[in-house]
């Protein structure tokens, strides 16, 4: 899941803005260059519970996630038209992996325009010098490097402009490229953003599967 998924996912605890923040903090450590264990070191509860806890919940929901209909529905549906032959690309199963969990983000944005400016306003309620020492202590990210990519993802605000498919097309387009180090194919845009529209018709039938995804995910979670 993307950012969005994992902070509605985790809301529905209704825990703190420790917590919230811990839910998407592997994904922001993930852009700082640090890898999140998946095997946890318990010791860390003492440093910050709440944001050891979100790192876990984190975990928990992408480790399910990735086995549900939901995600291998969603797989599917994205690889149709976009297949290697016609991107000219490598990489293309994390393409298609990038798109979907971008695109569960931009629908769940169509079902609560405010959920993205809910999220941002929580996530800038955590101490970001707490979150500096946690990242020292866990990550051993002595250069504070997690915490100016979580500043700068507050600031830039990018998942706000996920309801334009045309912003929506441009920032994956871009993501992909970055992240695989590959230069923009000619056409890959055109049929990013074809693709996105197309989308549009199964909205229902995949907020559908997310509210699904999530009943089942927490009565798991119970047991």
């Amino acid at each position: 899941m993307n950012f969005l998924a994992h902070f509605v996912l985790a809301t529905k605890l209704n825990k703190s803005p420790d917590f919230l923040a811990g839910s998407i903090l592997p994904d922001i450590a993930k852009r700082a260059g640090f890898a999140t264990p998946n095997f946890l070191i318990t010791e860390f509860q003492s440093r910050n519970s709440e944001l050891f806890s979100g790192i876990r919940f984190h975990l928990a929901a992408d480790r399910f996630f990735h086995n549900s209909d939901l995600f291998k529905e969603g797989m599917a549906f994205w690889k149709l038209g976009l297949e290697e032959a016609k991107t000219g690309l490598s990489k293309t199963f994390f393409l298609h992996h990038l798109l979907f969990e971008m695109w569960l983000d931009k629908i769940l944005m169509v079902q609560n325009p405010d959920a993205a400016i809910k999220m941002y306003e929580t996530l800038n309620l955590l101490n970001i010098d707490e979150l500096d020492r946690f990242s020292n202590a866990f990550y051993s990210d002595s250069e504070g490097k997690i915490k100016r990519i979580y500043q700068g993802f507050l600031e830039r605000k990018f998942i706000l402009a996920y309801p334009s498919n045309a912003s929506f097309t441009e920032i994956s387009e871009g993501v992909f490229c970055h992240v695989t180090r590959q230069v923009p194919k000619q056409g890959l845009y055109a049929q990013i953003l074809e693709k996105v529209i197309e989308m549009e018709n199964h909205q229902d039938y995949f907020l559908k599967l997310w509210k699904d995804f999530n009943l089942i995910f927490f009565k798991n979670q119970d047991q």
